[in-house]
């Protein structure tokens, strides 16, 4: 299949995006980051519909980026204001060495998913790629980051490479199925925000260090 150079430069924006996302030590950079990352996703979705000619992906790209670029940040930034949360983030490592780490990372499985099963099924196969990637970015935010929303937004992170995944290699995904995980994972963020809140109440801190004192 021919791929426009656009849809390469979409990929290729999103992940950066979500690098950015992953190495900012401000909530609203990380938010704004993580929204263009998930508008460029979303712009390589309709590309991806014309060229295989299914207007679902029309539908399913509007529902994704209304939701992840609009409405989910919106969430996430007025439940910190909400709970108060120190809008300079904490991590265990500094932002030069998060940008190596994740540098190391996003090499080493570029190669891997170069040679795995899916990569002779990917279609088009950089998206793949861009998927494995992208996921890899989103787990080591995770692990990295010590406060809630910041994992929150990690978890987020993950679920666009998911989403990539199968764009690339699952064709034919029920389109409601798609589409009922996307509102769960709405429901999901607006339940974690509603935490996030709960837990700077009860420790006067966002960060999940203080998690580790909880018992039965």
């Amino acid at each position: 299949m021919q791929i426009p150079p656009i849809n390469a430069l979409l990929a290729a924006t999103a992940l950066a995006a979500a690098i950015v996302a992953a190495a900012s030590f401000r909530f609203p950079t990380l938010v704004r980051s993580y929204a263009f990352s998930t508008l460029c996703l979303g712009l390589l979705v309709v590309g991806i519909g014309i060229i295989r000619n299914e207007p679902s992906l029309y539908v399913l790209a509007l529902v994704s980026v209304t939701l992840k670029t609009f409405i989910i940040p919106a969430l996430l930034m007025r439940a910190a204001r909400r709970s108060g949360m120190a809008m300079r983030l904490t991590a265990v490592v500094r932002p030069a060495s998060t940008y190596l780490i994740l540098g190391v990372l996003v090499g080493v499985v570029t190669f891997a998913a170069s040679r795995s099963p899916f990569a002779s099924s990917a279609d088009p196969g950089y998206l793949l790629t861009v998927a494995v990637a992208m996921f890899t970015v989103g787990f080591a935010m995770m692990v990295m980051r010590r406060d809630l929303l910041s994992q929150v937004m990690g978890f987020l992170v993950m679920e666009n490479g998911i989403a990539a995944f199968s764009f690339a290699v699952i064709h034919d995904l029920p389109f409601l199925v798609e589409l009922g995980f996307l509102m769960t994972l709405t429901a999901g963020i607006v339940l974690m925000g509603t935490v996030s809140s709960r837990v700077r109440e009860l420790y006067g801190t966002e960060s999940t260090q203080a998690l580790r004192e909880l018992i039965d």
